[in-house]
């Protein structure tokens, strides 16, 4: 019978997880654009950071996945560490409505959720039908593990050995020991909540003095998913696990105070119910709730903390690393996508930067022409060297289950790659021209020169405009057509102005070499305002 009971309790662990992770994956993908809408909202304002976090944590049905994701948006340079703090102190509360749901215990309707949810994902084309089937088979699958961890603990319940060895948890000490190695273990608090709600239905816990404990340590243990995940990732980003561990220590360790004393808080919890089960999910929202009230007033007190413990910024990273994308952040796709618009944008930077240097050769504005050529290679081989590994990075985010928005999002940042590589490619082109022009008969005419000005002002001006537009993220027809016109403008120019070179030619102002070297210049300048257009219409999905 033992054995029987822990290879059940063992199954159902495993079905309560399984059922977890399913539900959470599929409300991660059915709202996974608007998770980034909600991130949108993020401001300086902390109390608006605690109802962002609240809901995206509730949407989830995970502060790890809420505490990673912020983790990556902090790796991406979108939040800094007073707004994570809110969040974060925002999930913890977000956490309580799965407690919620699990006190309900609503186990008879855990097989017609089962039988739905799969009609949903097995015989249903839309894939939105197949998250929301996702959902309500993984809801009945979670309660489905719950009662079988119940039946299975009845029987232990009347052996003498495990009443003996749960009375340990009687020592506040083993109780938050086992609260927090259950929730490291699980990288769950839900998971923690769910197995000692199914001890306690079997009748095995039913003193609330001995259970607050292992609360207090599991509301420590949920801080493992976000340390581990912050491992190898920049100091910020540790810095906000770190604010989690150190929000979370510092309430509790006030709250196991107040319990430890003689205040009667243990005696308030059991006043509002006659359910242990239930007293437990009441004393886990009262907890989280009262921490938010105490210490989100001392957000800096506790940045400081945090800022203490992990000395120092991150050293400057070499340009040829990725500064926004973590490879970890693919088991969000939401999050991912955003990091890497992020990094291709650090790149347009880049390739308009290089431009500028071009303009300045060509120009004859630069202080030292031969240091700028040289830069502008350098630059050209990183160009090059992150294109393809952001080009690798989104093949494996094009694996992951992303939804219709993305998908184009993600198509959308494949062109403008492309697009970026060949206008670095045209600046190298351009200053290669300037140099074999320089090296075999001298300089431009001066009309030459006022001609390239002109046509090199309108590319720049394009490329500017369309790497602006691509930055918003929003589709914006009046800067669109500003860098249309541009873009038609210099198509102009380099037919007028091949027809001037031809005429300097027939009049002997300029020789065969410089006049090639400037028609391959005006051609570039041309291919630069075109690829300039298609990143501007790279947003046109979401007109």
């Amino acid at each position: 019978m033992l054995f029987n009971s822990i290879i059940f309790f063992l199954g159902g662990i495993g079905l309560f997880l399984f059922g977890m992770k399913f539900m959470s994956e599929g409300l991660e993908l059915s709202t996974g654009s608007r998770l980034k809408k909600i991130l949108g909202l993020f401001t300086a304002n902390k109390y608006v950071g605690v109802l962002v976090g609240f809901i995206i944590t509730a949407i989830t049905q995970s502060s790890a996945v809420t505490t990673v994701m912020v983790i990556g948006f902090v790796n991406a340079g979108l939040l800094n560490l007073l707004q994570t703090a809110g969040i974060i102190i925002g999930a913890n509360i977000g956490t309580t409505t799965t407690g919620l749901i699990i006190a309900l215990n609503i186990h008879t309707v855990a097989p017609v959720c089962i039988f739905a949810g799969s009609i949903l994902i097995l015989f249903t084309k839309k894939k939105k039908l197949k998250h929301i089937g996702m959902v309500i088979a993984g809801f009945g699958i979670l309660f489905l593990g719950l009662k079988v961890m119940s039946d299975a603990m009845k029987p232990l319940s009347e052996l003498p050995q495990v009443i003996e060895l749960f009375k340990f948890t009687a020592n506040p000490l083993l109780g938050f020991v086992i609260g927090l190695a259950i929730t490291a273990i699980t990288q769950s608090s839900t998971a923690t909540i769910g197995i000692i709600v199914a001890v306690m239905s079997a009748g095995i816990i039913t003193d609330m003095n001995q259970a607050i404990f292992i609360l207090y340590g599991l509301n420590i243990g949920s801080c493992s998913p976000a340390i581990i995940s912050s491992l190898g990732s920049s100091k910020n980003a540790r810095k906000t696990a770190m604010i989690h561990l150190v929000y979370n220590v510092i309430g509790i360790s006030i709250f196991a105070i107040v319990t430890l004393l003689p205040l009667g808080f243990v005696g308030i919890i059991t006043s509002l119910s006659d359910n242990i089960s239930k007293q437990f999910v009441y004393a886990h929202i009262i907890v989280n709730i009262i921490m938010a009230i105490i210490l989100l007033p001392a957000s800096k007190f506790i940045i400081r903390i945090t800022e203490w413990i992990i000395k120092g910024v991150d050293e400057a990273k070499s340009d040829v690393y990725f500064e926004y994308i973590d490879e970890k952040s693919l088991e969000t796709p939401s999050l991912a996508v955003v990091q890497t618009y992020k990094e291709v944008d650090r790149l347009a930077m880049m390739v308009v930067g290089n431009f500028a240097l071009a303009k300045k050769i060509v120009l004859g504005q630069s202080k030292d022409a031969e240091n700028d050529m040289l830069r502008i290679s350098e630059t050209e081989n990183t160009v090059n060297f992150l294109r393809g590994k952001i080009k690798n990075h989104i093949i494996k985010l094009n694996a992951t289950e992303l939804e219709y928005i993305d998908v184009k999002v993600v198509a959308s940042l494949s062109s403008v790659i492309n697009d970026l590589e060949r206008v670095g490619n045209h600046a190298v082109n351009i200053v290669k021209s300037v140099s074999q022009a320089t090296e075999n008969s001298g300089a431009f005419t001066d009309e030459s020169i006022s001609e390239l000005e002109s046509m090199m002002e309108n590319a720049s001006v394009a490329l500017s405009r369309a790497v602006e537009i691509f930055a918003n993220g929003e589709w914006d027809q009046k800067g669109t057509q500003e860098v249309k016109q541009l873009e038609e403008i210099t198509d102009d120019q380099n037919e007028r102005y091949k027809q001037n070179h031809i005429a300097r030619l027939d009049k002997g102002q300029c020789d065969y070499v410089t006049g090639l070297a400037f028609v391959k210049i005006l051609i570039d300048l041309e291919r630069i305002a075109d690829h300039a257009c298609n990143i501007a219409y790279s947003l046109y999905y979401k007109k």
